[in-house]
C-alpha cells in the first residue's frame, strides 16, 4: 500500500510534458521522485533508478483504443484536476426523511439494475454485473465520498468545454493465472478485465463518472452534455505500461496496460436517480 501511495504522489506532483520523448527533462522528473520516494520511506537508490527507468515508458504510452494519438505526456498541467475530490448526496443526504420529500435508500440490487442498463459487451461482463446485487451492505444515505486520481480534458478550437476523462492508476500485480509471475502478457485485455472484475473496480469507475457528470453538470449548467463532453475511463496499470511500442493483441488498437471503456448514458442517467433515492434503475 505504502509504494502504490507513493506512486500516486509522482503522479500528482510531476508535470507529464517533462518525459515527452521529444522534450526529456530527466533531472525534472528525479527531483520529483526523489522527494516522493524519500517522504514515503523508499530510500534505496535503486528505487529511484526503477521510476527513471521505467516512467518515461509509461507517460509515454497510448491511450488506445480510448485514445489512440493521446499518452499522459501530451497533456498540459492546466488541463488536468489531480486528486479530485467529490460529495454527493446519495437518496436525498440530509433531506432523507425530512418533510414531504420520498426518497429510497440505494440498495445493491438497485445499482444491478442500473448496471444491467448496459448491454452484454466485450467490456463489462453480464456476469459480473449480477455479482453487484449479492454485494453486502445495507442500504445506503447520506454522503458519498471520493477523490479521482486525475481528471483531464482535451481541448480544440471548435467546443471551449472540451472532452472530460477520468483516469485511475493502478500499481497491481496481475497475476490471473497464479503463475507467480506479472509479465506483459497479463496486462493484455482478458487479464486487465479479470482484476476489474475481481477487485469491482468497474463499480467503482462508474460512480466516478457518476461524480465527474455530477461536477460538469452543476458547474456548466445548460452549456454541458454527456454524449458531447464526456470523454470515458481509463485504468491505467502502470507495470504493464512499457511504451508505444508495445501493442495488446487481444483487443483491437489496445495498448498493455491500458483498459478504457466509455459508460454509456444510460447507465450514467439510471445510477443518477438511483442516488437521487429514486429506487431502481430503470
Amino acid at each position: 500500500a505504502d509504494a502504490g501511495t507513493c506512486l500516486h504522489a509522482i503522479f500528482e506532483d510531476l508535470d507529464f510534458r517533462v518525459v515527452h520523448p521529444d522534450s526529456l527533462d530527466s533531472a525534472a522528473l528525479s527531483r520529483v521522485a526523489s522527494h516522493q520516494l524519500q517522504t514515503h520511506g523508499f530510500s534505496d537508490p535503486a528505487h529511484l533508478a526503477l521510476v527513471e527507468q521505467c516512467f518515461p515508458d509509461v507517460l509515454a504510452t497510448p491511450l488506445g483504443p480510448l485514445l489512440p494519438h493521446l499518452r499522459l505526456c501530451d497533456i498540459p498541467w492546466e488541463d488536468r484536476l489531480d486528486e479530485l475530490r467529490f460529495d454527493f448526496p446519495v437518496a436525498g443526504g440530509e433531506d432523507f426523511g425530512r418533510g414531504e420529500a420520498s426518497h429510497t435508500r440505494v440498495t445493491a440490487e438497485a445499482l444491478r439494475d442500473a448496471l444491467a442498463c448496459r448491454t452484454d459487451d466485450d467490456t463489462v461482463p453480464m456476469a459480473w454485473i449480477d455479482q453487484v446485487a449479492e454485494l453486502d451492505f445495507r442500504p445506503l444515505v447520506g454522503m458519498m465520498t471520493g477523490s479521482i486520481d486525475l481528471v483531464f480534458r482535451t481541448r480544440d478550437h471548435s467546443d471551449s468545454i472540451g472532452r472530460w476523462f477520468v483516469v485511475d492508476y493502478k500499481s497491481n500485480r496481475l497475476d490471473p493465472n497464479g503463475i507467480g509471475r506479472a509479465v506483459l502478457p497479463h496486462f493484455h485485455f482478458a487479464g486487465m478485465r479479470y482484476e476489474m472484475a475481481h477487485h469491482h473496480y468497474f463499480l467503482q469507475y462508474h460512480l466516478y463518472t457518476l461524480a465527474l457528470h455530477r461536477f460538469l453538470r452543476a458547474r456548466l449548467g445548460a452549456a454541458y452534455d454527456y454524449d458531447t463532453h464526456f470523454g470515458g475511463v481509463a485504468y491505467l496499470f502502470v507495470r504493464g505500461m512499457t511504451g508505444g511500442h508495445a501493442t495488446d493483441p487481444t483487443r483491437p488498437g489496445g495498448r498493455p496496460g491500458v483498459f478504457t471503456d466509455r459508460p454509456p448514458r444510460v447507465v450514467i442517467d439510471a445510477l443518477d436517480r438511483v442516488f437521487e433515492g429514486q429506487g431502481g434503475g430503470t
